[in-house]
């Protein structure tokens, strides 16, 4: 929690870090192979952290999915949203 409060009053605070801070988020998403190492290695130690808050509650058998589970279904919900005419493309 404190890495993640302290990157958002860096963001908040400094320019070239919010800029580099969306330039790694673009190459996490188109599947760098460095981005996603790095992002493997912050989940990993989140996992660590909430593990604690999961054995406090006994929750057992959780099937983790992050954003990116819904990455291939995204294509087909907006088709289907814009041909509802529910989306349409903006800036």
């Amino acid at each position: 929690v404190t890495l993640y409060k302290a990157a958002k009053k860096r963001f908040d605070a400094d320019d070239d870090f919010k800029v580099r801070s969306r330039e790694g988020v673009v190459k996490l998403q188109a599947g760098d192979k460095e981005a996603l190492a790095a992002w493997e290695s912050l989940c990993a130690a989140s996992r660590v952290e909430y593990q604690k808050i999961y054995d406090v509650l006994n929750i057992v058998g959780l099937n983790e999915r992050g954003e990116s589970f819904y990455n291939p279904y995204l294509l087909n919900v907006i088709e289907d949203l814009e041909g509802q005419g529910l989306a349409v493309e903006s800036e």
